[in-house]
């Protein structure tokens, strides 16, 4: 069986097309099966603290839900866009619901079961268009992917690392731990203030 991301038959969310600074490169964001897991752009999920704490950073509400969202990114010259284009595995073997139920983790993704079709071609095509960009992943650690898993996925990662460096963020996911006796979001957002500074973002206007 196939899943594919999200957004894939989206074209014009899937990939930025618009000029961008900032490209936030996440793992992967199945098809749902269910209402609950879709959303309108990726980190759309109430528990993932992105556009939040992208909003904190710009001092100006980042709200996918709201009419000016779109309107507001391309200005700010943001851009998003996960490695993991689609997966493949045996429905005899694998369980859907771990992938595409209510609630879903990268480790669910990263097993040898699993198939992943990679976004590497794309995202260096983005590299190549936006000369001044500079690339963040929000996957943090990558502590789930092992083995045979973590070979594949550097490899995925070469081409785009030989022209950009990517800058690695303490993951926004309600998911990932943090030191103990700290809040996960202000834990989070000193991260993003000290790596991700607004100057990174082109100013919003009109």
């Amino acid at each position: 069986m196939t899943i594919d991301h999200q957004f894939k038959h989206q074209t014009d969310i899937y990939f930025p097309k618009w000029p961008i600074n900032v490209l936030l490169i996440g793992t992967f964001n199945p098809s749902p099966r269910n209402e609950y897991n879709k959303v309108n752009y990726y980190y759309g999920r109430p528990k993932n603290f992105t556009l939040q704490l992208i909003s904190q950073i710009l001092q100006d509400e980042i709200n996918p839900k709201s009419s000016d969202f779109f309107k507001k990114i391309i200005s700010y010259k943001i851009g998003c866009i996960d490695m993991i284009d689609s997966i493949n595995f045996d429905l005899n073997v694998v369980d859907i619901e771990s992938l595409t139920g209510k609630g879903y983790s990268d480790s669910a993704i990263f097993k040898k079961e699993i198939t992943r079709n990679y976004n590497t071609k794309i995202i260096t095509e983005i590299i190549e268009r936006n000369k001044d960009l500079t690339l963040f992943s929000t996957w943090g650690k990558g502590s789930c992917i092992k083995g045979r898993c973590l070979a594949e996925w550097e490899l995925a990662l070469k081409p785009i690392k030989e022209l950009k460096p990517i800058i690695p963020l303490v993951s926004p996911s309600p998911a990932a731990r943090v030191p103990s006796g700290s809040s996960k979001f202000d834990f989070t957002l000193e991260n993003w203030n000290q790596i991700l500074p607004s100057i990174y973002f082109s100013d919003f206007s009109n």
